[in-house]
């Protein structure tokens, strides 16, 4: 009897147990994840003007590529932008002086910006990404629109590509058939009447980036960043999603 006391017990507690195991990794996940800063936002005083899209874009380049060279644990730098398991949405948050100086000349800019990411380097399964190259919108201005749920058809990175005019399936599309190119590690430029686009691969810098694409090698593309700038000047200062 004492025995079967015991095993009731046992099925009695697993549920809690598994509670309280769960909730204790999201909050580690929450803590290790959890970045200096604000979001794409910066107090510092701009240093250059930023006379085109073309080189707001570049701009938004030289802060968002240097993230990807910093590495938790052995997952490879991306978690930097965006982690969906426990922690959610990891953002991108100006921390360091050459950040601040980066986001306040964009800013200062006053031009509608999307950062998206091109999936393109398959890694072992289970994987958020398993073949087909698609694009995804992280950030439009200072927004995180990025979900766990995120796809070209839906979302609030659709909503925001509708609102402003932006054809994100259309530069997708680009986006893909650049993809020979990309894997190369060359940038491309794309755009419209409306949008200065630029394309530039993530490569494989460091030997823990191969944790994760364990098929890659040094030097390869392991995504591609995509950065959509609105050719017009907005009226005013940036407050993100209008």
């Amino acid at each position: 009897m004492p025995k079967l006391k015991r095993i009731a017990a046992g099925c009695v507690l697993v549920p809690f147990v598994l509670i309280a195991s769960c909730a204790g990794k999201m909050a580690v996940d929450a803590r290790m994840y959890n970045l200096p800063g604000e979001v794409l936002t910066s107090k510092a005083v701009p240093t250059q003007s930023l006379g085109s899209a073309m080189q707001v874009a570049e701009a938004l380049d030289s802060y968002v590529q240097p993230r990807f060279e910093i590495l938790r644990d052995r997952n490879f730098g991306a978690f930097r932008v965006v982690f969906r398991l426990h922690a959610g949405i990891v953002q991108l948050k100006v921390d360091t002086p050459e950040e601040q100086k980066a986001i306040a000349n964009v800013n200062a800019a006053n031009r509608d910006y999307a950062i998206s990411l091109l999936h393109c380097a398959p890694k072992p399964k289970p994987a958020y990404y398993t073949g087909k190259p698609r694009l995804e919108m992280l950030y439009f201005n200072r927004e995180s629109v990025a979900s766990p749920w995120e796809h070209p058809s839906y979302g609030t990175g659709k909503r925001a590509a509708e609102a402003h005019q932006l054809n994100f399936e259309r530069f997708e599309e680009k986006a893909i058939r650049a993809l020979p190119l990309l894997m190369q590690g060359k940038e491309v430029r794309a755009g419209d009447e409306s949008w200065e686009v630029l394309m530039r691969p993530v490569l494989a810098s460091k030997q823990e980036c191969l944790s994760c694409h364990a098929t890659a090698r040094t030097g390869d593309t392991l995504g591609v960043m995509v950065y959509s700038v609105g050719k017009q000047k907005l009226g005013g200062a940036i407050v993100g999603m209008r």
